[in-house]
């Protein structure tokens, strides 16, 4: 078998029923390319997903090259279509009568979700090829001008805002009127339980969360306004650069970019909607497998189908593994899941990220600070920051700006102009570095 390069593209917490699902992307005769080969390793507390670094690459020249060629605004059009289709079959499943369906329909509608998740993935995963091609090349070429980094941040606003944006927007205008009454609060959570959910296991909003947030909003309006400014600012000099710009090849890649910071935070809209209404559906899986809802996430798709249509036992020494570490090795189209030494021996696989005494990243906002380092994984570790301290994670998301907000700075592993913590970073207007390539949080 060949030796291959590994490019690792991001890490997250996610159990093995979702990893093995992701490792599956770009496997089909149509698309943009075939991906056979993966890695869906441990890393500290989070587990990160490689492609074949040869594979990734044609990957993203021919989506370049579509990009380059077609309607953008027709393109995103669709692009978006995609994801509302998903979230709208997920409303279908979540208004079933799951306990009356019969053993074999069950099975079948699960074999469904299972396949439709996969295509949903890789959807998803095409704004990181964005990302890692366009995004990357012209960060490259604005790095050349003297004003680049102040462009660069005028072509990542977003077109429009996204329903998670509008949620924190809302969020702060509640605050800003003074004490919310319990009804409004309420309100608030209905309209966007789905927020915190990244996978099946997550739990929804709460009032308590919402309490919490509003208690940590100090003068929320001069935020708001610096916001809607900074918008408003930002989308009128865009259209000023773009109107300047000779080369076409230049004026492409700002517009492909500009699309996509929007399109990149937008999955977000309708993936964790998707999956807050699919909860329902899977504590149904897991009274029908026997297991505890979270431990039937520790187990993949042909596994649980197993147990569902033939009544198999669940293996639970195998599941305790896996709850305590995994990996998934996609080799040539062939799935394997790992757990003890067997996931450490895959983790040796990948290059160990470089250290030293200086950490290099893309600036996606400009500024000074100081303060403690911090390293936050995910939600579940929020408690353990306090004001003033330098964020450092993988990459936030939208349950973050919590923790964002008492930030001196935000320092990311992953990421470009385009991804959340520039954008919000950009927002509360403070220092954020990205894309330092894994080697901070090894380091502290």
């Amino acid at each position: 078998m060949r030796r291959v390069q590994w490019q690792r593209l991001w890490a997250r917490k996610y159990s093995p029923y979702l990893g093995e699902r992701f490792q599956r992307v770009f496997l089909g005769p149509r698309g943009f390319g075939r991906c056979p080969n993966k890695l869906f390793v441990p890393e500290g507390n989070l587990y990160a997903i490689y492609f074949a670094r040869d594979e990734f690459q044609r990957l993203i020249a021919n989506f370049r090259r579509f990009l380059f060629r077609c309607d953008l605004a027709a393109y995103a059009r669709r692009y978006e279509s995609e994801f509302r289709k998903f979230l709208r079959w997920s409303r279908s499943v979540h208004r079933r009568n799951l306990r009356a369906l019969s053993r074999d329909d069950f099975a079948r509608l699960f074999s469904e979700l299972s396949r439709r998740l996969v295509d949903f993935a890789e959807l998803q995963f095409l704004a990181f090829v964005v990302l890692e091609g366009p995004g990357r090349e012209l960060e490259e070429l604005m790095s050349h001008q003297p004003d680049g980094q102040d462009l660069l941040q005028v072509v990542a606003t977003p077109y429009r805002e996204t329903k998670i944006t509008r949620a924190r927007t809302e969020l702060m205008r509640l605050a800003a009127a003074g004490r919310p009454t319990s009804r409004r609060l309420s309100a608030y959570v209905q309209r966007y339980a789905w927020l915190p959910v990244y996978e099946f296991i997550d739990l929804p909003l709460r009032v308590a969360d919402i309490q919490d947030q509003i208690r940590q909003m100090n003068d929320p309006m001069p935020e708001l306004r610096r916001y809607r400014r900074q918008r408003r600012e930002n989308l009128h000099r865009y259209r000023k650069l773009l109107a300047s710009i000779r080369k076409p090849r230049v004026r492409r890649l700002v517009q492909i970019m500009h699309s996509w910071a929007y399109l990149k935070e937008m999955r977000d809209d309708y993936r964790r909607h998707a999956y807050y209404l699919l909860i329902p559906f899977w504590h149904e899986l897991a009274r029908r497998v026997g297991l505890p809802f979270i431990q039937t996430n520790y187990l993949t798709t042909d596994e649980l189908l197993d147990i569902l249509t033939t009544g198999r036992v669940p293996d639970q020494k195998r599941i305790a593994a896996r709850q305590r570490r995994y990996a998934i090795s996609l080799r040539q189209g062939r799935l394997h899941v790992y757990s003890g030494a067997r996931a450490g021996q895959l983790m040796r696989l990948v290059a160990s990220p470089s250290t030293g005494a200086v950490v290099r990243g893309v600036p996606a906002c400009s500024g000074r600070a100081n303060g403690r380092v911090k390293v936050i994984f995910h939600r579940g570790e929020f408690k353990k920051f306090k004001s003033g301290e330098v964020l450092v994670t993988t990459m936030t998301h939208p349950e973050f700006v919590l923790v964002m907000r008492r930030a001196s700075a935000v320092v990311t592993d992953e990421g470009g102009m385009t991804c959340h913590a520039a954008i919000v970073s950009r927002e509360l207007n403070i220092p954020c570095i990205e894309g330092i390539g894994g080697s901070l949080l090894y380091l502290v």
